[in-house]
């Protein structure tokens, strides 16, 4: 079909058809944007073809299998594409007849639509035996649009538009199915319902009061009318509950691993055992926003070690926050190694956090079978304000946990330069640092 079709947009030069005729190009098809406009700025195209090499019916006439403008079979994919802000193309009418007002009279741009052009099944049929010239079309077909179709989606807490998903509803399915939880990844598949950073859908409602709530699937209740291109109800509003932080469900150390963040919350459905894994760097020294449910599961065999002297706060998380939380979780067979001091003042190292906020919120975690480990190799720019904790190297009052769990103990120095004391006081930690000679 690629060699029979030469096609022209219609702004390209004053006479396109130009040479079509002695090189056999008489046939000729028109679409027609028809109020729209194609990707390549121009309101109308042209496809001819060469009469010769079509293929000949039972009928003894010759078919022409058309392409629509959009179809990828037309060279570069969406080249041809027409577009009409507002509206949605319906398809491809053979006839467009104007419509009347009362007294008769045609009204501007209105119109009734026949013909529609089936691309999978249509053949368009001529006749060879007639006199064809490319520059006069043996069909026109005009673009049909009807207004565009959309869902509306808004916030249930604050009523404010937080996204849309515009389709065409004559090509496109008109349900949306609600979001779900992905097994494999841990995550909300969303597909056409927005994201909103630093939240989590919760739940849908067809009413912004939030009383009846959508369970597994939406329809669009808009309608359309292929013969006069008219719709009604075409915007639909939805309205959605979305919870406070970018939550994950955790089934599986890959999907701990994959979603770590310093503001995502978890809520774990299975024991998480680190055992040759590496914690998530991302938690060690950064500042922890999110939220923990531990469903009464443990995380067991975390392994940390803090070398990196431009660290100020270091743990299993660095900080966290005024609003991180931490609920019904058991730490076991955790260490962290202190291999090395900060240069900064103020710094805090512990097994779970080197700081805790005051607001922050801790409640049926424990830790247990766990250890502190201090190597006095290079630590020689600790100053005398640090602050070294079993739990937590600031804020462990902030904090109703039991830290009888952890020990603390000093490696000898590998170089047998210094010798380290080490005294605990509840949490609190002291090093002392002593010339081995």
């Amino acid at each position: 079909m690629i060699l029979l079709v030469a096609v022209f947009v219609a702004s390209c030069s004053d006479n396109p058809y130009e040479n079509n005729d002695e090189n056999g190009y008489t046939v000729s098809v028109k679409f027609d944007a028809n109020g729209g406009a194609f990707t390549t700025n121009t309101t109308r195209i042209t496809y001819s073809y060469d009469i010769s090499k079509l293929k000949t019916n039972k009928n003894g006439k010759k078919e022409i299998s058309l392409i629509a403008p959009e179809d990828e079979d037309n060279g570069k994919s969406g080249t041809f594409t027409a577009s009409n802000p507002g509206y949605f193309l319906a398809g491809w009418y053979t006839e467009r007849t104007p419509l009347t007002d009362e007294n008769g009279k045609e009204i501007e741009g209105a119109y009734k639509y026949s013909g529609r052009w089936d691309f999978e099944n249509g053949k368009l049929e001529i006749d060879p035996n007639k006199t064809h010239t490319s520059s006069e079309s043996v069909i026109t077909l005009y673009a049909g649009w009807i207004p565009e179709f959309a869902y509306e989606f808004y916030d249930v807490d604050s009523g404010e538009k937080v996204g849309d998903y515009k389709f065409n509803p004559v090509l496109t399915d008109s349900t949306l199915v609600v979001p779900t939880w992905d097994a494999e990844t841990g995550t909300l598949t969303m597909g056409k319902f927005p994201k909103v950073t630093g939240k989590t859908l919760e739940k849908i409602y067809f009413d912004k009061a939030g009383e009846n709530n959508v369970s597994d699937k939406v329809t669009h209740h808009g309608t359309y009318d292929l013969d006069n291109l008219t719709s009604e109800n075409g915007i639909m509003k939805l309205y959605i509950d979305y919870k406070d932080g970018e939550w994950y469900k955790i089934y599986n150390l890959s999907q701990f691993l994959t979603n770590a963040s310093t503001n995502g919350s978890y809520e774990i459905y299975a024991d998480l055992d680190f055992n040759e894994v590496v914690w998530p760097s991302v938690f060690t020294s950064g500042t922890y926003t999110g939220k923990i449910i531990g469903n009464g599961h443990t995380i067991s065999n975390v392994s940390i070690e803090q070398t990196d002297k431009s660290n100020i706060y270091f743990g299993m998380f660095g900080q966290l926050a005024s609003r991180a939380s931490i609920e019904n979780l058991n730490i076991t067979g955790a260490k962290l190694t202190i291999a090395g001091g900060s240069r900064f003042h103020d710094a805090g190292f512990g097994l779970l956090a080197g700081s805790i906020a005051s607001e922050a919120t801790l409640t049926g975690v424990t830790v247990t079978e766990s250890k502190v480990v201090i190597d006095p190799a290079d630590l020689g720019f600790l100053y005398d304000d640090y602050s070294l904790g079993l739990l937590c190297g600031v804020g462990y009052e902030n904090t109703n946990i039991d830290v009888s769990g952890i020990t603390c103990e000093a490696l000898a120095d590998k170089y047998e330069i210094t010798i380290a004391t080490v005294t605990v006081n509840g949490n609190e930690i002291k090093v002392t640092l002593e010339s081995a000679y």
